[in-house]
């Protein structure tokens, strides 16, 4: 990690491939499992952390500059988003600068089924509001592509939380969450993919999706 850093002065934080597994032992990949180090730009990591999470999921194998958390200040993960404030902190990073990528799986990540990752709905309900903090500061952002990468994704996530409650029945607040969804981003696809659940949603139960 500290070569990575070395390798690209410009990056504010670094991350490294992992490998994720179950049990007592991890499978290390055979051969030589090395992959090519990369700079991603802001929009480039912002975007590929919200469509590939699982590359980047995990301080675990993450490095940040002194630099960068002092701009960041006391509290950089917050202190109430528990389960997504890795995340959290990631989104404020590509804020700052680039981040470097090493995929050469370097850390082996264990998973079990009491982790905090797996209570869905909740975690959704964090990433939203986590969201909903950053949204001055995205909006006040010059690159117009970071801008739009937030309202995007913004959107989706929003919009993934109204299909979870919907199927958890919970069908009032789920058709909020779909039309606040269709609100946070003005792409025509998103408002359709947002407003055609929330059609659905008012179909007979046996109807829908």
């Amino acid at each position: 990690q500290a070569q990575l850093l070395l390798k690209y002065p410009g990056a504010v934080a670094s991350f490294t491939g992992h490998i994720s597994f179950i049990g007592a032992e991890p499978a290390w990949p055979t051969g030589s499992g090395l992959g090519t180090p990369e700079l991603l730009d802001p929009v480039s990591f912002f975007t590929r952390y919200n469509a590939q999470t699982g590359l980047f999921g995990s301080m675990s194998y993450c490095c940040v500059r002194r630099t960068a958390f002092a701009v960041l200040g006391a509290t950089p993960f917050s202190t109430d988003l528990h389960a997504v404030e890795d995340s959290f902190l990631c989104y404020q990073l590509a804020l700052q600068g680039p981040i470097a990528f090493d995929p050469t799986p370097l850390v082996a990540y264990q998973l079990h089924q009491h982790s905090l990752s797996t209570n869905s709905i909740r975690n959704l309900q964090r990433w939203v509001i986590g969201f909903e903090r950053l949204e001055d500061r995205y909006r006040a952002q010059v690159n117009y592509e970071l801008r739009r990468s937030f309202k995007h994704f913004h959107a989706a996530r929003r919009r993934l939380l109204g299909k979870a409650l919907l199927a958890k029945g919970e069908l009032s607040d789920g058709r909020k969450e779909l039309l606040r969804s269709a609100r946070s981003c003005a792409e025509p696809a998103s408002i359709m993919k947002s407003l055609g659940w929330f059609g659905a949603s008012l179909l007979p139960r046996s109807l829908q999706p």
